[in-house]
C-alpha cells in the first residue's frame, strides 16, 4: 500500500468538498475497520476549514503528517504535551508530541535544523475540550533523506488552548 505523505491537488480538492453529517462529538471513529480510508483526513480539514484556517495552510498542515494515520481526538483534564524549540520555533507553537519514545529525535519527528533547532523543551497542558489532529510525522525528504517521520505529533490550532507548565 502506498504511503501519502502529500495530498496532491485532486485528493485536497476531495477532502474540501466531502459533506460529512457526522459531528465533531464523534471525531475518530469512522472508518477504523478499513484498510485505508481518508475520514481522517476529511474530518481535520474540515474542522480546520470551521477555524478559519485558509486553504493553504490547511494543506502545509494536513501533509506534515502521514495522512493515512490522522485523526481528530479531543484534549481531557490532563493531556500534556511536549515541543521543541529553538532557533525559528518559538516556545510556544502548535506541534507537540506526547512522551518521549525512540522515535523522539529530530529524524523521525521530520525537524530540520533551518526550522527548529531543538535546543531547548517546553511541557504544554492542552485545554481540556481542545480538538487535536495527531497522527504520525510524514517524511520531509526535500529537506534531506535522513528526515523520514513516523513519529507521533499533535496539532493544536488554537495557542491558547495550550497552558505553559513551570
Amino acid at each position: 500500500m502506498a504511503t501519502y505523505g502529500t495530498l496532491n491537488e485532486a485528493e485536497l480538492e476531495v477532502v474540501n468538498n466531502v459533506k460529512r453529517p457526522q459531528q465533531l462529538g464523534n471525531i475518530g471513529e469512522s472508518g477504523s475497520n478499513s484498510v485505508y480510508s481518508y475520514d481522517g483526513v476529511k474530518q481535520a480539514s474540515e474542522y480546520l476549514q470551521s477555524q478559519g484556517v485558509p486553504r493553504v495552510y490547511r494543506k502545509q498542515i494536513l501533509e506534515s503528517f502521514n495522512v493515512e494515520t490522522i485523526k481528530l481526538q479531543t484534549a481531557g483534564d490532563s493531556t500534556y504535551g511536549l515541543r521543541f524549540y529553538g532557533g525559528n520555533a518559538n516556545t510556544e507553537g502548535r506541534y507537540l508530541f506526547e512522551t518521549f519514545s525512540p522515535l523522539t529525535n529530530r529524524q523521525n519527528l521530520a525537524l530540520p535544523y533551518e526550522w527548529n533547532r531543538m535546543t531547548g523543551i517546553q511541557q504544554f497542558q492542552v485545554r481540556s475540550g481542545t480538538i487535536m489532529i495527531t497522527g504520525k510525522t510524514a517524511a520531509q525528504k526535500s529537506f534531506g533523506s535522513q528526515y523520514i517521520g513516523g513519529a507521533n505529533q499533535w496539532y493544536i490550532n488554537n495557542l491558547e488552548d495550550l497552558i505553559k507548565c513551570h
